[in-house]
């Protein structure tokens, strides 16, 4: 809502953010921008439809511009994400550890969802806290809506409403055609796309209480092409961007934004275990890094003006 905002002479916000570096000043440059120049709405019946640049040549608000200076009674800055609770699942490792830590020198407080590996997500969490954000982690099936329901209610508790979701749990059961069965492909629905609804359904009503929020799914480059691990993957995937289409249409006029990463072939142990994974596939002909996918998470996390697309990080594999 516009009074829940704090701005110079009446300005309103219709704004737009650059992506930086986690924790530095410089441009990414290895991640996408959006718009290079923000603007702001000046009140006033004389100048209803004036508008005005307010942004300085780097795309950042100009220091004393009217989205500069604009800050949240709460104390949250618009253009940052100082102090916003981010709620990862599958955060003990791989892309979704590379996330939580990203975000976290991003400035959000982070929580951790994990199955099984309390050791690895504790070690995330230690290296949140190292520079100096909170962490909490949280043990859930997140294809169970009772444990999904618990944990929303227990982040909100031990660091604040969630603000920022970022789907990440899945796994990968790579099988021949004629070997998938009715139980694995219940089980690859389940924890990859059924949790992501679970999740998304939970924090929505925190998100839409702050007029604020941002969904981010992790898809995969399967979605689009069918992939290397089989059906039931690919299906599970491509329901993911349904659902970040519906939730970005559907959540748009309240603040809240919902976003699709479709990777493909990131180191991880996910894609280690694969033995038809090779960079062959890959038109740059090399795997990805976890840090090309959690970059594209900061830049969408702090983005307001890019909804119910899908990112593809892929090495070229797919092209759109």
């Amino acid at each position: 809502m516009i009074n829940d905002w704090q701005f110079p002479s009446g300005a309103t916000q219709a704004g737009s953010y650059r992506g930086y570096k986690s924790g530095g000043d410089e441009p990414n440059s290895s991640s996408f921008e959006d718009q290079a120049g923000a603007e702001a709405t000046l009140g006033g019946s004389s100048q209803r439809s004036r508008r005005v640049e307010v942004s300085g040549l780097d795309g950042r608000p100009t220091p004393g511009s009217a989205i500069h200076s604009a800050r949240r009674k709460d104390g949250l800055d618009m253009d940052t994400l100082q102090g916003r609770i981010a709620l990862v699942s599958g955060g003990s490792r791989g892309i979704g550890a590379a996330v939580s830590l990203a975000l976290a020198e991003a400035g959000c407080d982070i929580a951790l969802n994990f199955r099984s590996r309390i050791s690895e997500a504790e070690e995330v969490a230690t290296k949140i806290r190292a520079h100096g954000r909170r962490a909490t982690t949280v043990q859930s099936d997140v294809s169970q809506a009772v444990q999904v329901h618990a944990m929303v209610q227990r982040v909100a508790k031990e660091l604040g409403e969630v603000s920022i979701l970022v789907n990440n749990a899945g796994i990968s059961r790579p099988q021949k055609l004629e070997e998938i069965t009715e139980a694995d492909w219940d089980e690859i629905i389940d924890i990859n796309l059924k949790s992501a609804f679970l999740m998304t359904q939970a924090v929505v009503p925190g998100m839409r209480r702050q007029r604020w929020g941002r969904i981010i799914n992790i898809s995969s480059v399967a979605a689009q092409t069918g992939g290397v691990v089989g059906p039931h993957y690919a299906s599970s995937k491509a329901g993911m961007i349904g659902l970040t289409h519906s939730y970005a249409a559907l959540l748009a006029k309240d603040g809240i934004t919902a976003n699709a990463i479709a990777p493909a072939l990131v180191k991880t142990d996910m894609v280690s275990a694969n033995p038809r994974a090779t960079p062959d596939v890959i038109p740059v002909g090399h795997f990805g890094e976890v840090e090309d996918v959690s970059s594209v998470v900061v830049v969408l996390a702090r983005n307001g003006y890019i909804t119910g697309q899908t990112i593809n990080v892929n090495g070229g594999w797919y092209m759109s």
